[in-house]
Formats: structure tokens, sequence, C-alpha cells
């Protein structure tokens, strides 16, 4: 047969690809030479030749062979086979293949070839694969493959006797018996072998009756039947059939024990008339009482199950148990093997859908020593480790799935709760988890107290996560800080030591001892530092990758900028500090600054100062860094190259000049006619040249800046003119080399005419 497929390989590395290379495949059948009988393998030889780049391949590969029942997806037929370290030498390689004999059975199959440089690399599968077909003659077959004849392959009547193995098939049976005797062997060869019929020869003349019989001797007919007490002692067996009881006890005892031969054993009856269903009265209870006086627990049955269990612990304690397991409730309830003082007052149900109302039914457990669980189901009080000391002596008081693995730690209720650590405490609520030293949870969903001497007040998905801190309740509510606190509101974060958020939502207090009184995303991020408002930022050492702290532009390091303080109002952009130490307050509406107990309105989104404003030097003693511009605005005065870095030549010339429209106008506050420009018109020359207020808004044009856009359009006139004036050089210069070629052209056509006319005249 033939089964093209294609192989590749990269002409610079020893991996394979699909689109360069083509093996083409041939199927050789060796045949046995006739002269010798020899059975005939399934095996056949696989061949093909590997070109690389064009050229025959010299290298050796790893191949894998695997049958298919369809030519894309279906199923595989049979083990896969594999060859490895197959040389291909001048591009030719051959293998010899063996898919077992019962894998041809006439079915139509595909084969899939695979193939990875030898002992590295991995398969590729070549696509597509190739169809397994028939050769056009078969020399024959030396035996039916598996499940290849059928009744319809076979010609009616053709097995004979000589076809069949009498080890697993009877030939047909051809013997008979005479009358009297009957066929006692059917030989392997279809004959027989006869035994005489005891039955059909002699009589019974006969029946005699031994004793206790009665009814005999019987000649032709009659009935034999047991005489009256004719069975006594001998005709018994008596480990099998009682004796008659003989034995009786004396009064105030009980038969123990019935023997084999009739007698009796005895035993005192200690209980007297027993415990009355009506109640017992003058009672001693030193000597009379329910229970047992061997190391076997006490059961309490009702409906045939248990209801109340009472285990002896197996510590003694001058020679008694020095305590006991009680177990109540369902009977699935149950205690560790080991644990003593255990108590589990009731609920529990067996595991599985045992109540048709509820959900989630399973048995409650003490995995611990003196461990209690008081009812519920699904509660366990132990940490279940397999050492009963390690997480003894906690409490689950009821609920469902609640657990108290700590030692000493309390769950009071609620649904799927857990008291992790040593002296935990849960009150109640859904999920909450109190896994900190001493940590409670009062209440709540979802909320964690994982740090020691952490405490949560209730609230949603809270969580106090280091030592000493406290979320008192909201939603989503973070203390990650050492002694941190949480107020309350939304998503709030207290991750400094000993730092605190008021409440609000989205706030984070970062620094050592930082706070946010509340708001909206606001974050103290420095030591020391306060944010408060919406969006009021101080900035953090580093970038911790959390909002709201995240996403300045530039981190400080050290402490953060520690000691600063910052409001914004509720604009809904972030208002951040840039420094340490500072006070830095956004007000769209205005500030007041005063001493006054009076109510003061501010005016505009002015600053109102009510008394003096001081305002100090920012540079060196006596110099002022403050001054009032043109427009009577403050603007600093300073200019020197220590402030500035990054510069460049202006690119603003005679162009941006040239767009510049100069205006008169008349302030709209009643103010005089003043000249100028409109820096709506300035900021579309170039933003640098205009001021924008805290909504982003156009406010005022830089007319100190305006001097350096002059001062360039100069420059640029300047060159320009410099520029013009080289240019009319280069003309005048020009003009006067093409007026020396005039007059030279001019020469030369006089001198030219003149031959012409001389010409003339000679002719």
């Amino acid at each position: 047969m033939n089964l093209p497929c294609r192989i590749s390989q990269h002409p610079n590395r020893a991996t394979l690809t699909r689109a360069v290379l083509a093996v083409l495949l041939g199927l050789v059948v060796v045949a046995a030479p006739p002269a010798i009988a020899q059975a005939v393998t399934p095996a056949f030889t696989y061949q093909g030749e590997l070109r690389t780049g064009g050229s025959a391949a010299n290298a050796s590969f790893d191949m894998e062979f695997r049958l298919y029942n369809a030519d894309a997806g279906g199923s595989q037929v049979g083990a896969p086979v594999t060859r490895t370290n197959v040389a291909a030498v001048n591009g030719l390689f051959a293998v010899q293949l063996d898919f077992g004999p019962s894998q041809f059975a006439g079915d139509r199959q595909w084969l899939e070839v695979r193939i990875k440089p030898a002992g590295s690399g991995s398969y590729e599968t070549l696509s597509p694969r190739t169809e397994v077909t028939a050769a056009p003659y078969a020399l024959g077959a030396v035996a039916a493959l598996a499940n290849s004849v059928t009744s319809t392959s076979i010609v009616d009547g053709s097995i004979r006797g000589t076809d069949i193995s009498t080890n697993e098939v009877q030939r047909r049976v051809t013997g008979s018996c005479p009358s009297g005797q009957y066929v006692r062997v059917v030989n392997q060869d279809g004959t027989v072998t006869c035994d005489i019929d005891v039955r059909s020869s002699g009589s019974v003349t006969s029946v005699a009756t031994g004793a206790g019989l009665t009814g005999g001797p019987i000649t032709t007919d009659g009935t034999i039947s047991v005489a009256a007490g004719g069975i006594g002692n001998t005709e018994i067996n008596a480990a099998q059939v009682q004796r008659r009881i003989g034995g009786n006890c004396q009064v105030g005892e009980y038969i123990r024990v019935v023997n084999q031969d009739g007698s009796v054993s005895c035993g005192t009856d200690a209980t007297g008339s027993g415990w009355s269903l009506g109640g017992n009265a003058g009672t001693n209870p030193a000597t009379q009482f329910i229970g047992t006086t061997d190391a076997q627990p006490f059961v309490v049955r009702t409906r045939n199950v248990q209801s109340l269990r009472i285990e002896p612990s197996a510590e003694l304690f001058g020679g008694v148990p020095i305590t006991a397991n009680v177990i109540a409730g369902s009977s699935a309830n149950s205690v560790t093997p080991g644990v003593r003082g255990a108590t589990i007052a009731g609920g529990g149900v067996p595991t599985g859908d045992s109540d048709p109302d509820f959900a989630g039914e399973a048995a409650n457990r003490v995995t611990d020593a003196y461990g209690t669980v008081g009812g519920g189901y699904a509660n366990r009080a132990g940490n279940g480790a397999g050492t009963i000391g390690d997480g003894g002596f906690g409490t689950v008081g009821g609920g469902i799935l609640n657990t108290a693995s700590g030692i000493a730690s309390t769950v009071g209720g609620g649904e799927a709760n857990t008291a992790g650590e040593s002296f935990g405490t849960i009150g109640g609520g859904f999920a909450n988890t109190a896994t900190g030293f001493a940590s409670s949870v009062a209440g709540g969903n979802g909320s964690a107290a994982s740090g020691q001497l952490s405490t949560v007040g209730g609230g949603f998905q809270n969580t106090a996560s280091s030592q000493a801190s406290t979320v008192a309740g909201g939603s989503g509510n973070t203390a990650s800080g050492q002694s941190s606190t949480v107020a309350g509101g939304f998503m709030n974060a207290a991750s400094g030591g000993q730092s605190t958020v008021g409440g609000g939502a989205s706030n984070r207090a970062l620094g050592y001892t930082a706070s946010v009184t509340g708001g909206q995303a606001n974050c103290a991020g420095g030591d020391y530092s306060s944010a408060s408002g919406s969006g009021a930022r101080v900035r953090p050492a580093s970038d911790p990758g959390t909002m709201p702290c995240t996403g300045f532009a530039a981190y400080p390091g050290g402490s953060g900028d520690q000691g600063t303080f910052v409001w914004a109002d509720s604009q809904g952009v972030n208002f951040d500090s840039s420094g340490s130490n500072q006070f830095l307050v956004r007000a769209a509406g205005g500030a007041v600054i005063t001493g006054s107990s009076a109510n003061n309105t501010p005016l505009g989104n002015r600053l109102r100062v009510d008394g003096t404003l001081r305002v100090d030097s920012l540079g060196a003693a006596g110099v002022t860094t403050l001054c009032r511009n043109v427009s009577n605005q403050i603007a600093t005065c300073s200019s020197s190259a220590r402030y500035k870095s990054d510069i460049a030549d202006l690119d603003l010339g005679l162009d941006a000049v040239l767009q510049l429209r100069a205006v008169g106008y008349r302030w709209k506050d009643g103010g005089a006619a003043d000249v100028g420009f409109v820096a709506e018109e300035i900021a579309v020359i170039d933003e640098r040249l205009v001021t924008r207020n805290g909504d982003n808004e156009i406010e005022g044009v830089k007319y100190d800046r305006l001097t350096a856009v002059l001062a360039n359009a100069v420059q640029e006139l300047a060159a320009r003119d410099s520029l013009a004036a080289e240019a009319l050089a280069k003309l005048e210069r020009e003009n006067a080399a093409l007026r020396e070629g005039q007059t030279r052209l001019a020469a030369e056509l006089a001198e030219l005419r003149a031959m012409l006319d001389a010409n003339r005249v000679e002719r």
C-alpha cells in the first residue's frame, strides 16, 4: 500500500515542522519461501524516503505509529507501535510494524505517523492520516482472525468428525445399552459404557420395626410410625435437642444458664424488685443505682437507638475514673476515642439528607479533652488533629457548622463560624473566624479577627488582622496595623501602627499613628499624617499597590510625607500632598480662617482671613521670593537656574506673537475698563501661558511669560533679517556675473556677424 505523508526539519534546529520535507512511505509484504513451511506473522515492513531542505536526510529519528478507525477523530485501534533510533541513510529508512493479528479484521483503518529527532524534542503528528488499503492478492491465512468467522461463513453440513477437537466437542453418540442396563458413561468417540439396572431385579419381602417404632413387620404394604414415648435420652442428639430441664433456683435467685443435660446455673437477684416505672422511694444511692459496675459505657435508648451515652474515662484516680463523657442527642454524635470530660448536650443528625426541612446535616463532635457542644448540628469542639490536649476546653453553644478548635475557644452559635486560636471568641453570626490569640468577633457575616488580641464588633466581611487591632463594624473594613482602629464605614483600612479610620468609605490610614476622620477615598500615607474630606491624599513612602494610596506621580521614601494634614472638598478629583509637614486645604467654596466665634461666610472661591495674614519669606533671610505682578497677582519672582531643570530653547516665536489678539474690555463685577488678552485665546497658542482654577477651568494669562515669547519673536525677526541681507548680497553678485556674461556674448555675436559678412563677399 502507498502511504504519503509530510515531515520536515528546520535547517538550523533539530526540531520538526510540517511544511518543508516530504516522506514517501510504502508497505512491503514479505512472503516466506514456498519450500519451507513457516507461520506467517502479522508484521509488515514500512519504508520511506526522508528529505530535508531538498536533500536526502542522513540522521536518526524516533517514530510512533497508531491505527484509527477514522481519517480524523475516531478511536484508536489497538496499542501504538514505537520505533526509536530509526536511521535514514541517503534519505531511505525501513521499520517493521506489528499491530497484532486481531487489528486487521476487515474494517477500514487509517495510519497516523508521529516523528521527532532521536532522543530529543517532542513528537509531531503528521496530517492527514493515510488509509491502510488491502493488498491486491493474499497468499492465504494460517488462522482466522479473532471474531472474524461467523455462522454464515461456514458451509452447512461441512463440519465432520475429523474437523473437531474431541477434547472440546462431543462426537455424535452412536452406542446404546440392552434392556435392563443403563448408559453409565458417554465416551469421547461417541460410544457408551453400560451397567446393570439393579432396580429391575430382586424385591423386598418384609420390613421389620425396632424399638420406638410401631406398625411392623410389613410384607406387602402398611404404615410405620414412632411409638408413643418411644424417643428418650438415648435417641436424641443432646448437642442439638435440649434435654428435659430438671434443675431450679432458690428464692432470691434467678436462672442464669440452662445446661445441656437439663440442669441449671443460678445467679443472685441483686436488684430486688427493680426500678418501678412509677418511680422508686426509699432507695440507697450507695447500693441502688442504674448503671454499670465495670468499665463499660452506660447507654440509654429510645426507639431502640442510642439517645444518651455515658462513658467512664480510662484515666483513673484512686482506682476510679476521674471523669466521664456525656453524649446525648443523635446516635450519630461522637467523642473521639481517648478524649475525656467531653459533653454533647444534644442536637446532631446523621450525615446526608436526614432532616427533610434543613440542609448540611451532620453529627456534633468533640475531638479534644473537656470540649462541649450544646446543641445544633455539624458542630465541633476541638481541632481534630489527633492529639486530645492541643484543642481542649473548646465550647460551641449551638448553631450549625461551627468549630471551636483553639484551646478554651468559644463559638456562641450562628453558622459556619470558627474560633481557631487559643481563647478566641465568636458570639455568633455567619462565616466569621477568630484565628488570633484571644481574638474575638461579636457577630456579623464573614468577618475575621486574625490578629493577637484583635476585635471585630460585627458588620460584614471586616478584618482585624494585627495585634490589638479593632474594627467596630461596617462593611469590608480592615485593621491591619498594630493597635489600629476602624470605627466603621465601608471598605476602610487602618494599616499603619496605631492608625485610625473614623468611618466613611474607601479610606486608608497607612502611616504610623496616621488618621482619617471620615469622608471618601482619603489616604493618610505618612507617619503622623491626617486626611479628611474626599480624595485627600498624603503620600506614603512607597507605592502600596492599593487604593487610594496608589497612583502618585512620585513617592518620597522614608516615612512618607510625615506630619502633613490634607483636607479636600467634594470636587471628585484627588488633592495630594507634595512634602512633609504641610497643611493643605482645598475649598472651592472658599475658606475662612478666624479667631471669632461669629458665623463667617467665605467669599466665592477666595480665602478670607479675619485678622492679619502674614506671608513669611520662602528664601534666605531678607530675600523675598513672593512679589505682586502687573495683574495684582502674587507670583514667584525667583528665576535662578538653581530651581530649574530640562532648560531648552523656547519654540514660541513670531508665529505665536502674530496670533496674539490685543483687546480692550470691562470687568463684569463693575470694574474699570482694561486692556489685555483673553485667556482662552492664549491657551490655544500654548497652555503654558495660562492658569487654571481648581475646577480645571482656564482662569488667567501669565503675562510675565509673554516676555519670553516676545523675546523669542524678536530673535526670530533678527535671524530673518540676517538671512535676507545675505540673500540680497548673493543676488547682487549673481546679477553682476550675468551682466558680465551678456557683454561677452555681445562681443562674440558681433565677431560672428563680421565673419558671416566676409564670407558673403568672397562668394
